[in-house]
């Protein structure tokens, strides 16, 4: 058998390109530049056709994207020259952590991936909208409570929207969500268990142990604590919302702890070093957003009366890129607004008298 080089070297022939791809996968394209194709036409010596076959399969323990054999070549007793080449593409119609396929990853996801973890837990039909190979964020091929325990970490710049996106959750969510803004009087053991205790109606005992323990019993399964302005909790009562959690997990059941804060929550949380291990080794999704993740079409979501008026919008997502963010926009279209002139003009004068950068 030769290789298909050494049969096109003497007559003439085109290269022609071929793509092959999985659309739902990325990375998931195979590309072929060395298809030659002999034009009988236009070499005397040439009689058949030239004909290439693709064999392609969607193998379920592929890791990598795509894979392809070497090509084999023939010329049969017609004079056709036959090419081959086996095609193995990954197959993976989802994104891991988007649990309800909306095509974003947010605070909804979280909820139904304890949702469907607590459903096959109690032998319940599984919520039909959620994806399960999506739910398996560490990746060992399979769906428990493993994956619905970790802490989910959104920190970003101030003015980025985290508190807003935390209120909106909660309030979709009002049964099994809580939201908890922290400051810097308010990170003690004994004061953080009382504002929870105050915020799911737990009895308000004397004693730490006595309140972690009413804590524990008014806390139900699937139940998501949110607790902003987190960079002020010290790692000692990080610790204490982390024996929630193991208590949970000993008892089959899952409790997700999200901490909103600023860059410093992420990087002390994340750390390599020992005293933060067993908080990062049960971080299964660190979030960072900053300003500069900001689009154009969020700036016209949040502003559906700008529909068509692209000066507007460009000069708010111009701001939203600086260290103003998302809140600073807000705040000059308000103060616009209020002025009852939120045109262009009307804007740049407004964040002139509000000494914005521009």
């Amino acid at each position: 058998m030769r290789c298909i080089p050494l049969l096109f070297i003497y007559i003439y022939n085109s290269v022609y390109h071929v793509s092959v791809s999985e659309p739902d996968t990325d990375g998931a394209i195979f590309e072929d530049d060395s298809v030659l194709i002999a034009d009988p036409h236009m070499e005397a010596s040439v009689s058949g056709n030239s004909t290439y076959t693709y064999a392609v399969s969607f193998p379920e323990q592929m890791t990598g994207p795509v894979s392809a054999s070497e090509p084999t070549a023939e010329i049969t007793a017609e004079g056709n020259l036959q090419v081959s080449r086996d095609i193995s593409l990954l197959y993976r119609p989802f994104v891991t952590g988007d649990t309800d396929g909306s095509g974003a990853i947010d605070t909804t996801d979280v909820f139904y991936l304890m949702y469907y973890v607590a459903s096959k837990s109690a032998g319940v039909a599984v919520p039909e909208n959620v994806k399960p190979a999506a739910c398996d964020i560490d990746g060992n091929g399979l769906v428990d409570s493993t994956d619905a325990f970790y802490l989910m970490l959104y920190c970003a710049y101030a003015g980025i929207g985290k508190t807003k996106a935390a209120q909106h959750f909660v309030a979709e969510h009002p049964n099994n969500s809580v939201l908890i803004t922290l400051n810097p009087c308010l990170t003690s053991i004994k004061s953080l268990l009382r504002l929870i205790a105050d915020r799911i109606g737990a009895p308000m005992e004397r004693s730490r142990d006595a309140l972690w323990y009413a804590i524990r019993q008014k806390l139900s399964d699937g139940t998501v604590l949110i607790f902003d302005e987190s960079q002020h909790l010290p790692l000692k009562t990080i610790e204490v919302l982390r024996s929630f959690s193991d208590d949970f997990a000993d008892h089959g059941q899952t409790l997700g702890i999200c901490f909103i804060g600023n860059l410093e929550t992420v990087t002390r949380i994340g750390s390599k070093k020992a005293e933060f291990a067993q908080i990062a080794n049960r971080t299964k999704q660190k979030k960072l957003y900053t300003r500069s993740k900001i689009q154009r079409e969020d700036i016209a979501k949040l502003f559906p009366m700008l529909n068509g008026r692209e000066k507007e919008l460009d000069l708010l997502y111009r701001i939203a890129q600086t260290p103003q963010a998302l809140r600073g926009v807000v705040n000059l279209f308000s103060n616009a607004y209020d002025n009852e002139d939120y045109s262009y003009e009307g804007l740049v004068a407004m964040a002139k008298y509000m000494d914005m950068e521009v």
